[in-house]
């Protein structure tokens, strides 16, 4: 189990900077897939983030004592995942439509804000 937290630990970087880069996409204002492709990184990588912290969650008893590990943090990033999902949508329909993505855009910073307010903080030094 230490192996999936120190993987879920060190992914969360890789979650970030997929973040920063569907922002850049989505805002950077050409039409065409570019945000779309973005977007789908980032889920992808926020999607097994989850998949590691919900093998976490049922494999290790240690959260059960912290009230922010058992429910808030793990409910925050479900959200997260629901804004970043929404927004890949949005990103799709534009590149469809051949229109900028700003609206994804939107929603991957609104994920990404709920991400940066409930990581753990005494992870950060990982």
């Amino acid at each position: 189990m230490a192996f999936v937290l120190t993987l879920h630990a060190y992914w969360r970087w890789l979650v970030l900077l997929a973040a920063l880069v569907a922002v850049a996409s989505a805002f950077r204002g050409r039409r065409g897939g570019a945000a779309e492709r973005s977007g789908l990184l980032f889920t992808l990588s926020l999607d097994l983030q989850v998949l590691l912290g919900l093998i976490l969650w049922v494999g290790r008893a240690e959260w059960t004592s912290n009230v922010f590990l058992a429910v808030l943090h793990p409910l925050a990033m479900l959200i997260a995942v629901a804004l970043a999902h929404v927004g890949r949508s949005r990103a799709k329909r534009a590149a469809a439509q051949g229109t900028p993505g700003a609206a994804a855009g939107w929603l991957y910073i609104a994920s990404l804000v709920v991400i940066a307010l409930f990581i753990p903080r005494y992870s950060w030094h990982l």
